[in-house]
């Protein structure tokens, strides 16, 4: 007897086709969406790393043409040899041995830290000597190069990379000023050999190359030298290779991946060379690569190159395996479903429904089973990533306070030279003018502010490396009364406040007296400081507490503190927001070194009240005797 079917049984049917099919069709956009999202994650990761370890190299070289500006060329000699030189007085010749005479020992020093150019330009940027090449002078640079034209316009420093006559260069210049009168500039810079000699330990498991805007060097460049240190790019016809910042071993490998670039169809050389980083990806060899382009941006924030860096990224390939086995598991699912519907059509209803049921459960254990299974593999892998985290956040912490104390150190000898000169002139009033005395106490007023800030950074480096020693002796609070009013008095009455220091606890504790005047002393500075009129107090007294029982309060009717910024000002290098605070200079780490200090004495430092306009209190609890920490 033949099988007849009803309206409902075909309904059965056609509805599950459907929605497979369906589902099929919603499912796949999700995937390449997915996909393309985790790509683009990696690519920015990719970048942001990268652009961090460029810049780091930027920074670095930064950090050391500044200090050899700070302590070698921005220094009376030069910047009288640069006036005698503008001014006619003595001879050119004999004016650019003196000047080389004095440079000769810091250009050594540069040149081992990666620097080869050191020049000295006069006010209208004529240079007056290349200590690179001593015998090229007297070339006037203010209409050929843009940095040494906003020097002679403003004269400020600069710095940022600059095409040059033949390459690239990272260019560092800085005004030189005789008596307050602009007299020329120094500049020092590195060339495009050694920069690459310092990508290649920065990028080392990268391939890299420059690419400069083909327009832009023509103009500058002969064509010899454009034959030389240039090169064909495959990927944008409109830029040009820096050969001198290619490592030779791989100018081959580097040409292969820009032929195999350029042959993709969804690749854009606009897009990818654009003004902000770019990133795409790149199939090579049975090798996935992440091809990542940074802007190189001169003085004036303008692009004039673009750093383009091949990753080898393992990680795209699983990204794009993971795709297409969900891709294929989605086919073969959707199959399998076509399928068995279709073969349901020879089964009862019942039967059908009943065997349905039975896969769907099955299949929603094995679903669960995986998902249980990559949330495990999930987790793990985020332990591992936590723990390496901790692990390097702790290196870094322990070198940043290492980082700290060496350089704190190494500022405060040229630093401590500097307030004995300035002393020992200001006590010679009889061979100075007043106006030069004046010049002399605002130098040692200054460099004991200096010395002041470079003493917090080390507390603030030593206490956050531990390796701060605590030394516990008697110590009567009468002394603190004492020296504490004789050392602001003065200060005080200068501004016209009123000092109050009151001892109503007239006793003896055992603690660090050195630690400890160290935060009264924080806290009465900030009160002087941040204090127009009134009074700052302290006042010693009983606490009430058993645990703490020393009180010492510092009160002052300065502009007080906003209550939103109430819960970071014991954070370090923080200050209360507002126009009047901003007046006053500070490290922003008198309160945290405090606090910490506080603590490590075996108390406690608060806010307890603030209001605006009408001052700020704080009160620090200390036990009787204090102890060493474990």
């Amino acid at each position: 007897m033949k099988q007849r079917w009803s309206m409902k049984d075909f309904t059965c049917i056609h509805f599950p086709l459907l929605a497979i099919v369906l589902i099929f069709f919603c499912l796949l956009p999700f995937l390449v969406h997915q996909s393309h999202s985790r790509i683009t994650l990696q690519n920015e990761n990719a970048i942001a790393e990268t652009r961090q370890l460029f810049q780091h190299t930027i920074d670095l070289r930064h950090a050391i043409a500044s200090f050899s500006y700070e302590t070698a060329f921005n220094i009376p000699r030069i910047q009288q040899l640069l006036w005698e030189h503008s001014r006619g007085e003595r001879l050119a010749e004999a004016v650019r041995r003196e000047l080389a005479s004095e440079a000769q020992s810091i250009y050594r020093s540069l040149q081992r830290m990666g620097f080869d150019h050191l020049y000295f330009h006069d006010r209208d940027g004529t240079v007056v000597l290349r200590m690179h090449a001593p015998h090229a002078f007297g070339d006037n640079q203010q209409h050929s190069r843009a940095m040494i034209a906003a020097m002679v316009e403003k004269p400020v420093a600069l710095s940022g990379f600059e095409g040059g006559q033949m390459t690239t260069g990272l260019r560092f210049l800085f005004p030189l000023f005789h008596q307050g009168v602009h007299v020329g500039s120094v500049e020092v810079a590195s060339s495009s050999a050694s920069l690459s000699r310092e990508f290649s330990s920065t990028l080392s498991s990268s391939s890299y190359h420059f690419l400069v805007p083909r327009a832009a060097v023509k103009a500058r460049v002969s064509a010899s030298d454009f034959r030389r240190n240039y090169g064909e790019s495959l990927m944008c016809p409109e830029f040009v290779i820096e050969s001198a910042l290619t490592s030779p071993d791989e100018r081959g490998q580097l040409a292969d991946l820009e032929r195999a670039l350029a042959k993709q169809r969804s690749f854009d050389c606009s897009v990818l060379m654009g003004p902000e980083p770019g990133a795409t990806v790149l199939r090579w060899q049975e090798h996935n690569y992440q091809v990542l382009a940074l802007p190189v941006r001169d003085f004036a924030d303008t692009t004039i190159a673009h750093l383009v860096v091949y990753r080898k990224a393992p990680v795209i390939g699983q990204i794009k395996r993971s795709f297409w086995l969900a891709f294929t598991g989605l086919g073969v699912v959707t199959t399998l479903a076509v399928i068995f519907v279709i073969l349901r059509i020879r089964h009862r209803l019942t039967l059908e429904q009943q065997l349905q049921q039975k896969i769907v459960l099955e299949e929603q254990r094995e679903q669960q089973a995986r998902d249980l299974e990559s949330k495990n593999r999930t987790l793990e892998r985020a332990q591992d990533e936590l723990v390496q985290k901790t692990i390097e956040l702790e290196r870094s912490n322990y070198y940043k306070s290492e980082f700290l104390a060496n350089m704190s150190h190494e500022l405060r000898t040229p630093l401590n030279s500097i307030l004995l000169l300035s002393s020992l002139l200001m006590r010679s009033e009889a061979e100075f003018r007043p106006e030069e005395v004046e010049k002399f106490k605002v130098i040692h007023i200054c460099g004991k502010e200096l010395l002041t800030m470079i003493d917090e950074v080390l507390d603030f480096s030593r206490l956050e490396s531990g390796r701060v020693e605590l030394h516990l002796e008697p110590l009567h609070t009468s002394f603190l009364v004492d020296f504490l009013r004789s050392k602001y008095h003065y200060e005080a009455s200068e501004k016209g406040l009123e000092l109050v220091v009151e001892d109503q606890w007239q006793g003896s504790m055992i603690t660090d007296s050195k630690r400890l005047l160290q935060i009264l002393q924080n806290l009465i500075v900030n009160g002087l400081k941040f204090t127009r009129a009134g009074h700052v107090s302290l006042r010693i007294q009983p606490s009430g507490r058993a645990d703490l029982p020393l009180s010492f309060t510092v009160c002052d009717t300065g502009i007080g503190i906003e209550q939103a910024k109430r819960q970071v000002i014991f954070e370090a290098f923080t200050q209360a927001d507002g126009s009047i605070s901003r007046e006053f200079k500070g490290t922003g780490l008198g309160l945290a070194i405090s606090r910490n200090l506080a603590v490590l004495l075996g108390g406690t430092l608060t806010l307890q009240s603030s209001e605006m306009g009408k001052g700020s209190c704080f009160e620090l609890l200390l036990p009787q005797e204090s102890t060493l920490p474990d």
